[in-house]
């Protein structure tokens, strides 16, 4: 039955007519399978409860307030932009009180080490407190990147820069800690960035009438009804399955939403053809007419 609901899925989505297009949402799907262990609770105990995520998965939101990502990984509790390397990209963030910045405490989760410029506003000026290399090489897993700022602006707002397309993956924030000449830190109140998943994420949550947070889970959801009760002789670690299933899925689904949007836009040239064939048609009967006696 579950199966059957994701080719339903594979329709839905997609909602198209391309092989090409239908066998790679197949694809996603498949890897989705795979990716369900074959365990589920003993009957006797407690499930995990998950915590919770305020506001949209993976949103501008997320990258406000004190860090709340615990472990490293595609969670959505960080920003993510749209796509993992599409372009470059940027996070712009405004906090309560208006400081002279010493320097900004980033929270980077997934994929870090694509910071490489950080500016300042004062009113609609920006000017530029610090360029170069992320302190955070690429190959860590999550860590806080420290960077002193030079500037003699002050102001409440800020933005950072990321190479994107450089560093593979989506480059993930969980926070950004803004601190003033006196020590005192600060963490953003607003964001807003060149691009979010968030953007893409409700899809799941639309078609299952679920809305954006429940939607991002909800493939993962469906396929642990399939799921049978295992002997086995020692209680697997559920807490860190249950962790790795949230980083599996959060991509998986991210791929399938990208896969919509792809063959959306093959849709588009499609449509596009079509029309330029049709014009062609109509100037080939035209001529056929003034050649006739």
């Amino acid at each position: 039955m579950c199966r059957m609901i994701c080719l339903a899925i594979v329709v839905l989505v997609g909602g198209i007519a391309h092989p090409a297009t239908v066998r790679a949402q197949e694809s996603i799907l498949d890897r989705i399978l795979k990716s369900v262990p074959p365990f589920s609770w003993r009957r006797n105990q407690e499930p995990i409860e998950m915590p919770a995520v305020a506001g949209r998965p993976w949103g501008t939101k997320q990258a406000t307030g004190p860090p709340n990502t615990a472990a490293a990984g595609d969670f959505q509790t960080a920003w993510a932009s749209l796509s993992p390397d599409g372009q470059d990209e940027w996070l712009e963030l405004t906090y309560q009180d208006t400081v002279l910045p010493k320097k900004v405490e980033i929270h980077e989760t997934f994929n870090p080490g694509a910071v490489y410029k950080i500016t300042v506003f004062d009113g609609k000026e920006e000017a530029v407190a610090w360029e170069g290399k992320d302190p955070t090489p690429a190959n860590r897993q999550k860590a806080v990147s420290t960077i002193d700022l030079t500037t003699e602006v002050k102001t409440n707002r800020i933005r950072i820069y990321l190479k994107s397309k450089a560093i593979a993956g989506w480059n993930e924030i969980d926070a950004v800690g803004l601190v003033d000449a006196g020590g005192k830190r600060q963490w953003a109140e607003g964001a807003t960035a060149s691009s979010t998943f968030a953007d893409q994420i409700g899809v799941a949550g639309q078609l299952f009438d679920v809305g954006e947070v429940a939607g991002a889970m909800v493939v993962r959801d469906l396929f642990f009804e399939e799921l049978v009760e295992v002997e086995v002789e020692e209680q697997p670690d559920v807490g860190q399955i249950m962790k790795d299933q949230d980083k599996q899925m959060g991509r998986l689904v991210r791929e399938l939403v990208a896969a919509r949007a792809e063959t959306k836009k093959l849709e588009n040239q499609l449509e596009a053809i079509e029309t330029e064939l049709t014009r062609l048609r109509r100037l080939v009967e035209n001529l056929q007419k003034d050649d006739r006696p």
